[in-house]
């Protein structure tokens, strides 16, 4: 009677706590995507939890294991997976910079409570160099690449602080570096892209009005002009323009599909809500196409993008599950890929 209890008992946590009987590695969770400048190559970061033993109080149970960090590199022109097998983290790693050829990782030593980092050749994930030999490369000089800047006109590799607080161009083949001039004007990389609620154009101001759903709005710089001002065909949920950084004009621009602007809004005001993506002529502030982030049947839309490249005739477009690439000229997807969250 005691043995057939204690099986009903376990049968019922089961029911209430399905990953209770789930010991062992559990099903992988992103943990983030980044793409490569020439959006070439994507990489995926992902952990998978190895559970060792559970514990219940109450209605809870908690977990006890250990996680592992992995990277695989896809196709940007496909969304195609082309590592041929994972590459395991050493401890809890987390990606820093992805380069046209090389990809930053950051370590932090427990024994030492310090941060480390180390470079891999994006092709296969070898590694070329760390902190240390790094430094060595480099007369002694520490390197704390946490901080990312645009890289000027006429200026290469990639731009990072040494703890003599000077500013160097890092050769990633070769690992040496070039001290800048302190006359050079640098400007700190916050995000890929720039999230603009306003926008001055050659012969215009755009906005967004206030209120539940914004539209566009068009202002002409010339005050004369007024059957220039415009208000867009649709309406928005928490809008703003794409648009980037341009190192060479010193300004930021909106990221333009053919004579259009892309708008980036939500579909809904709620939590379940995804990207939608509309491209809006800035000429008559009609819209052209309207494309909302794809994720099939999965319900597992992130509260902000972490990447919009346009390249050519498609726009990249990247979140922390799901990725995907649209034609600008027809608002249709060419491909979308969706990594599922964890089942906990």
């Amino acid at each position: 009677m005691k043995t057939f209890c204690h099986i009903l008992m376990i049968i019922f946590l089961s029911s209430l706590f399905p990953s209770c009987s789930e010991m062992g590695s559990q099903p992988p969770e992103n943990l983030i995507l980044m793409a490569s400048p020439d959006g070439k190559n994507i990489v995926r970061m992902y952990q998978v939890f190895t559970v060792k033993s559970y514990s219940q109080r109450g209605n809870s149970v908690s977990r006890y294991g250990f996680s592992t960090n992995y990277l695989e590199k896809y196709d940007g022109l496909t969304g195609q997976l082309i590592s041929t097998k994972p590459y395991q983290c050493d401890g809890n790693c987390q990606i820093m910079k992805v380069t046209n050829g090389y990809l930053w990782l950051r370590t932090y030593d427990t024994k030492t409570s310090k941060p480390h980092f180390f470079v891999l050749r994006l092709s296969d994930f070898t590694k070329m160099y760390d902190d240390e030999a790094l430094a060595q490369k480099n007369n002694g000089i520490v390197f704390e690449p946490a901080t990312m800047y645009y890289n000027p006109p006429n200026v290469s590799g990639v731009l990072i602080k040494g703890d003599d607080n000077r500013i160097y161009s890092l050769d990633e083949a070769s690992g040496k570096a070039t001290s800048m001039p302190d006359s050079l004007s640098l400007r700190i990389m916050g995000r890929p892209f720039l999230q603009s609620g306003a926008h001055t154009f050659p012969n215009a101001y755009f906005s967004f009005s206030t209120g539940q759903r914004p539209r566009l709005n068009k202002q002409p710089k010339d005050s004369k002009l007024v059957a220039g001002k415009l208000s867009s065909a649709s309406d928005f949920i928490s809008p703003y323009l794409a648009a980037y950084y341009n190192p060479a004009l010193k300004s930021e621009e909106a990221i333009m599909a053919n004579k259009g602007c892309i708008v980036v809004s939500k579909t809904k005001s709620s939590e379940d809500f995804v990207f939608q993506f509309t491209q809006v002529d800035t000429a008559t502030l009609q819209t052209n196409w309207s494309a909302a982030l794809n994720y099939g049947n999965n319900k597992i839309s992130e509260n902000d993008l972490l990447d919009i490249q346009l390249h050519g005739e498609h726009l990249l477009v990247i979140e922390k599950n799901a990725m995907g690439f649209l034609d600008i000229n027809s608002g249709k997807w060419k491909w979308n890929k969706v990594f599922e969250k964890d089942k906990k």
